[in-house]
């Protein structure tokens, strides 16, 4: 008998093996950076921040922040709960011929009264952790610290990597929805 988890895993795998074309979701993640950057809370030099190589598609090492791990990241400013500074990070892996392999899209920051806060949806197909309940291989965290413990992994349906952008943007600024 096959578990949820182990059903929820399947479907994953195989959402994420149709999502083949890294071109369109560049594209797609653009129009909503684009945005962010209209609404005065980035950059208006994000897009040209993004590197795209043929497996990853991120910020490069000339954005204007980094992530708790010095990964290249995008600030942001003017979120209605965020302090100014808190940072943008993503990584979106495809394989060979395109289909998508993993994605970590995350916020980092502090909250208006100075308290540490984050949210992190990572995509990756490989079982890893304690299990496809503990560890499902799309999931989302939210926290203090993405260090602390115990490290709590929401599960999550399918979602394509602009979706997950749009979710967290959406959750720090309400005229983000869709």
């Amino acid at each position: 008998m096959t578990s949820r988890w182990g059903e929820l895993a399947s479907e994953t795998r195989q959402r994420a093996a149709t999502t083949r074309v890294p071109k369109r979701v560049r594209n797609e993640i653009v129009i909503v950076l684009k945005r962010l950057a209209a609404a005065g809370q980035c950059s208006q030099d994000v897009q040209g921040w993004l590197t795209t190589s043929a497996e990853c598609l991120t910020f490069s090492k000339n954005a204007d922040g980094r992530d708790g791990r010095d990964h290249p990241a995008l600030k942001l400013q003017r979120l209605p709960d965020l302090q100014d500074g808190a940072v943008l990070s993503m990584q979106i892996e495809f394989g060979p011929n395109g289909p998508l392999r993993g994605y970590n899209l995350g916020v980092t920051g502090a909250t208006r009264r100075g308290d540490p806060w984050y949210a992190r949806m990572d995509l990756g197909l490989m079982p890893e952790g304690s299990g496809l309940c503990g560890h499902p291989l799309l999931h989302l965290h939210v926290g203090r610290d993405p260090d602390e413990l115990p490290n709590v992994r929401a599960p999550l349906a399918w979602l394509e990597p602009v979706d997950a952008l749009t979710w967290l943007l959406a959750t720090l600024d309400p005229r983000h929805e869709p």
